[in-house]
């Protein structure tokens, strides 16, 4: 009867801990952005923390005012600068949209006069008011989750690296793996935070200052905000930052600049792409190289969640599932027992 009881009283509190964990992750998913980068950052400053606290003896408070700012400092504010950046550009588009509908009106007269086929079309313009619309109505809204994200980020942290020792205790004592794998888990899962974290980043800053030299060189309109957005656009993989640089060569061409469009586009092949190369060849000396798949289905699944801070976030989550998932196989389907168990299956 006893046994009973304690039974009851394990699932009872297992299915209370459940049920009051969705719905305080459905009220907290708004935030989760603030969540997920106040982590990442305190993955990467966790060691900072350690020496200043056990090495110089510095106390707690002094030690996480000092990596708070610097975390504010080098990513809260840039990257805030950056999606201002962002939107009030594409408030004065939708604003003033008749220099876009210009380019798009010559863009149109040259397919008509090179093909035949006209898509100055109502249909077609419909679709185009119909695209910037949603586009706009998604930029402001994902511009003030990111405004309640960005502003809540540092608060998070601060108690991240003011508790951060007992945090990891108790976060270990719910980690399913054997004691003897959770240094390689927590091993791994710091390698691909902070290449996730570092790589990203890093090779979306210096492409787009190249992107941007070259639009200085060549008279684009808007220098700083195109290399901004070819910096975001080096985030989608395969196309990367060709999915700006090479449309505006066309644009420039298309408007009567041929010799202009063809440097702007030998500029965005020797130059911007061989120092992304450079930059992916480094990353992958220094830490671990995530597969381009990874990167893709991380951008899909962080803008449709996150929304501007989702092109960081998303690849750092599938890159962590994928990581789970290697653990799983490893740990479990790997054994001597499974391998004998599947030895004479076969898919053809």
């Amino acid at each position: 009867m006893e046994k009973d009881r304690t039974k009851y009283r394990k699932y009872g509190l297992w299915v209370l801990i459940a049920v009051l964990g969705v719905v305080v992750v459905r009220q907290l998913f708004p935030v989760m952005s603030a969540l997920l980068g106040a982590t990442t950052l305190y993955v990467l400053l966790r060691g900072q923390m350690r020496r200043l606290v056990a090495g110089r003896h510095w106390r707690k408070k002094c030690a996480a005012v000092l990596l708070l700012a610097e975390a504010v400092v080098g990513f809260v504010l840039p990257f805030a600068l950056v999606v201002w950046l962002v939107v009030r550009e594409f408030t004065d588009l939708a604003l003033n949209p008749d220099p876009l509908v210009a380019q798009l009106k010559a863009v149109a007269d040259y397919v008509r006069e090179t093909v035949g086929y006209d898509l100055w079309q109502e249909d077609n313009l419909a679709i185009l008011l119909e695209v910037v619309k949603d586009m706009g109505q998604w930029v402001l809204n994902s511009s003030l989750d990111f405004a309640l994200n960005i502003m809540l980020l540092p608060v998070v942290l601060y108690f991240m690296l003011l508790g951060g020792e007992r945090m990891e205790e108790c976060l270990l004592d719910f980690v399913p793996f054997d004691r003897s794998e959770t240094s390689e888990v927590v091993g791994e899962v710091g390698r691909v935070i902070r290449s996730m974290a570092f790589h990203i980043p890093l090779s979306a800053v210096i492409q787009g200052i190249m992107a941007g030299v070259g639009y200085w060189i060549f008279d684009v309109p808007s220098v700083l905000f195109w290399a901004v957005m070819t910096a975001f656009a080096t985030m989608i993989p395969v196309t990367g930052a060709a999915l700006v640089w090479f449309p505006m060569s066309l644009v420039i061409g298309i408007n009567g600049s041929w010799g202009m469009a063809g440097g702007l586009m030998a500029w965005g092949v020797l130059a911007v792409v061989q120092v992304d190369n450079y930059v992916q060849r480094y990353v992958e000396r220094k830490m671990c190289r995530q597969h381009p798949l990874v990167s893709i289905l991380g951008v899909v699944v962080g803008l449709s969640l996150f929304g501007f801070m989702g092109l960081i976030f998303g690849p750092l989550l599938v890159a962590l599932l994928v990581s789970f998932i290697g653990f799983f196989k490893r740990g479990y389907l790997d054994s001597a027992g499974c391998a004998n168990r599947n030895s004479n299956v076969r898919l053809w």
